[in-house]
């Protein structure tokens, strides 16, 4: 019986590995050198002539300029809104539902696009943004689109109304994520929005402007200026500076708005602020 010779032949060992494109690979977001704000439909200069730059924290390189928003451009935003508002307000609630319908889609299809860019601009896993934050988005606006002309329902024995123009501030940890738990309640009641996302973190939200772009919202509907912190009808608060302080969010308290929503997050300075208000008598604070 013959006996097999034994194999000493090896197979070659490449000299270098050939990987196929990743899915989530960098070249699928394309980011402008320099943005302007989101005013009225359409990108605009800044009035402010003011920029700062947006870093990708993973290298600490430079991701594109960014407009900061000045005194003069959030009047000019929050008009925008408000003439927009009317329109709004009066379109039936099952035509709101559809233009959210449409928001919800166009970020499924550009979820890829969203998830990149969210790990780019904000440093997190693309895991979670793949995974978790895009789906999440996504389903908040289908979610609202449901709601929008059923809203009798969800406030038994009231009359559901818009207020008009909903001033949102927009944290960097979940910069898109908390951007649809804020834009998509406020458009199916009928309001309209000035954003102000944070400004490590804006490049999502610019691009979300896209989307609405995309999903033919009214111009005026949805609006963006950045680094937004003289908002909220400031004539009556001119002292409030980019740096936020405890006592700024008792001075919003004491602005004579239609509705004041407040979360405070789990930072020093809000922790502060909401033992500063605590401690104020109600006439400083609250009148």
């Amino acid at each position: 019986m013959k006996v097999a010779a034994r194999k000493t032949e090896h197979a070659a060992i490449p000299a270098s590995w050939d990987y196929a494109p990743a899915p989530e690979a960098r070249d699928i977001v394309k980011i402008a050198d320099r943005y302007g704000l989101f005013i009225g439909g359409k990108f605009v200069e800044p009035l402010s002539k003011q920029r700062y730059t947006t870093l990708d924290p993973s290298r600490e390189e430079p991701l594109a300029e960014i407009a900061q928003a000045g005194k003069a451009d959030v009047a000019k935003a929050v008009r925008a809104a408000r003439e927009a508002s009317s329109r709004w307000t009066k379109l039936r609630p099952s035509e709101r539902a559809k233009y959210l319908f449409r928001i919800a889609r166009i970020l499924q299809e550009r979820s890829r696009e969203f998830a990149v860019l969210e790990s780019l601009n904000g440093g997190k896993p693309i895991r979670e943004s793949r995974d978790v934050d895009l789906p999440l988005a996504a389903a908040h606006f289908f979610y609202y689109a449901g709601w929008a002309d059923k809203l009798e329902y969800a406030f038994p024995g009231r009359s559901a109304r818009p207020v008009g123009v909903a001033g949102q501030i927009i944290p960097w940890n979940f910069p898109l994520l908390m951007l649809s738990w804020k834009i998509a309640p406020a458009l199916a009641a009928g309001n309209t929005v000035v954003l102000k996302p944070a400004e490590t973190t804006p490049l999502t939200a610019l691009l979300f402007a896209d989307v609405v772009r995309q999903a033919e919202l009214p111009p005026g509907v949805r609006i963006e200026p950045i680094w937004l912190v003289e908002v909220l009808y400031t004539p009556e608060a001119p002292e409030l500076r980019p740096a936020f302080r405890p006592q700024h969010l008792a001075r919003i308290l004491r602005l004579k708005l239609q509705d004041r929503i407040i979360e405070a997050g789990g930072t020093s300075d809000f922790e502060k602020a909401v033992l500063l208000i605590r401690a104020a008598s109600e006439q400083e604070a609250l009148a």
